[in-house]
């Protein structure tokens, strides 16, 4: 019972910007508006889904494959922030506040995807935003710096953590006897 009424609250929330009251998804309606008010609606719809039914990490684990599909697609757009952000942000800390999950919602590896597409987005912003302050061949060279840099970072890291596994005294070891 709880967990159709929960699907049907996350789905099907009464649009009131139109006159005819036709349902229409929270999530949807904050892409399509990038209003604060339909993103608060979606945070509650999930947080009510958290309360009420174990299908939240459903919904935490699809909106990311969307966000991430949309930043690929180059749909990239500020409403996309309005709507994926708030959801991830306050949505993680509500059901974080809810006893059967606490930190369990930060621990778990059912919520890494959306903090990695929350960490894309941001990242995909802020480049879009660079993009429109530097000329496109000052972009093209902070571009080719930016990425030589992070390859030597990951390269730096990859030889520690090889070195670390090298030297270390389990190297090879299956826990087995003898």
């Amino acid at each position: 019972m709880w967990a159709t009424w929960s699907i049907l609250y996350m789905h099907t929330v009464i649009n009131l910007d139109h006159s005819t009251l036709t349902p229409e998804p929270c999530p949807a309606q904050t892409l399509n508006t990038g209003s604060l008010m339909w993103a608060t609606w979606s945070i509650l719809a999930y947080f009510y889904m958290v309360l009420s039914w174990g299908g939240y990490s459903f919904i935490i684990n699809l909106l990311p494959l969307f966000c991430l599909a949309c930043i690929v697609s180059g749909r990239l757009t500020p409403r996309l922030y309005v709507a994926f952000t708030p959801l991830v942000v306050v949505g993680t800390l509500l059901s974080a506040s809810v006893p059967v999950v606490g930190f369990n919602a930060v621990l778990m590896s059912e919520h890494f995807g959306a903090f990695f597409a929350t960490a894309v987005l941001h990242a995909a912003l802020l480049v879009q935003w660079i993009r429109g302050l530097l000329p496109p061949k000052q972009f093209e060279r902070a571009t080719q710096l930016v990425l030589a840099l992070g390859a030597g970072l990951f390269a730096l890291v990859l030889s520690v953590v090889l070195g670390s596994v090298i030297k270390s005294p389990t190297l090879g070891w299956t826990g087995g006897c003898g």
